[in-house]
């Protein structure tokens, strides 16, 4: 009995894990090593691309990788329970070890003590119990400018309440939070893609030089080449047909049944 309860509970995890990477692709699409050697996020071994083990990223790329956290020691590992983890922020909980919510009020030591979380309907929580949820892998619970509880997803920076926009890579312009732009983006070094938050869509950029040279959003990737396609893009595209072309979406493919298989299993470990 105790196995199949440890059973469910790392599958639960693990498919939660996988639901926060809507658009990245999977490593097994890079069919060539040196552009797979270019992407963060994979490595080459045995003449395969494969997504590289946890211990290799360092601290500041560490959290914001799939299935990935720093534990207390400041080492990156696979991601373990949320029981595992503390964290000075809430919203950390959330972003930075999984999809877990966080304690309501902090511990002696002052973290917060981050847990597993029951999906839940934004809307029906109080404030006092709002910070710390989630309603699917994909959305959050916060409170808003009104101090009501609601849903926000964590693949759009528009609109998220202005306290936690600049920790999902979001900026705050005139006290509304928004996605970086290429605009925004000045130099020729940095103008290659922007994203909207850490998970969000990718725009793929371009410097124009012309009188005044700046970034520009990328219209089509027709003049990317199998070395530069993935490079460019953050690994979110992939050369396919002599052609860059946009990464599948994961979630959209599978967050239907992969989630109600996860309220059913839910299901049973609360009779057992």
């Amino acid at each position: 009995m105790k196995n199949l309860i440890s059973f469910i509970q790392i599958f639960i995890f693990n498919t939660l894990a996988v639901l926060i990477a809507k658009y990245q692709c999977d490593c097994s699409l890079f069919l060539d090593e040196l552009v797979c050697q270019e992407v963060d996020t994979c490595d080459w071994i045995n003449e395969l691309c494969v997504q590289k083990d946890c211990s290799k990223f360092n601290e500041n790329e560490c959290d914001l990788i799939q299935k990935c956290s720093l534990n207390s020691e400041g080492k990156c590992e696979a991601t373990q329970f949320c029981s595992t983890y503390q964290v000075k922020d809430q919203i950390d909980c959330i972003i930075k070890k999984g999809n877990c919510a966080a304690e309501n009020i902090t511990n002696d030591a002052g973290f917060y003590q981050c847990k597993s979380y029951i999906p839940v309907d934004c809307n029906s929580l109080t404030d006092e119990n709002c910070q710390n949820n989630y309603e699917d892998g994909q959305t959050f619970c916060w409170l808003n400018s009104t101090k009501q509880c609601q849903s926000y997803s964590i693949n759009s920076c528009l609109g998220l309440p202005l306290d936690v926009c600049e920790k999902l890579n979001c900026k705050i312009l005139s006290d509304v939070c928004s996605s970086f732009q290429c605009s925004d983006l000045t130099s020729q070094e940095q103008c290659t893609y922007v994203k909207n938050g850490y998970w969000g869509e990718l725009t793929p950029c371009l410097w124009k030089v012309d009188s005044t040279p700046k970034c520009i959003n990328r219209t089509d990737t027709s003049d990317l080449t199998i070395e530069t396609c993935s490079k460019m893009t953050d690994g979110r595209y992939y050369w396919k047909n002599e052609t860059c072309v946009s990464c599948p979406k994961n979630y959209d493919d599978q967050i239907s049944s992969s989630f109600q298989l996860i309220l059913f299993l839910i299901c049973i470990l609360h009779e057992l």
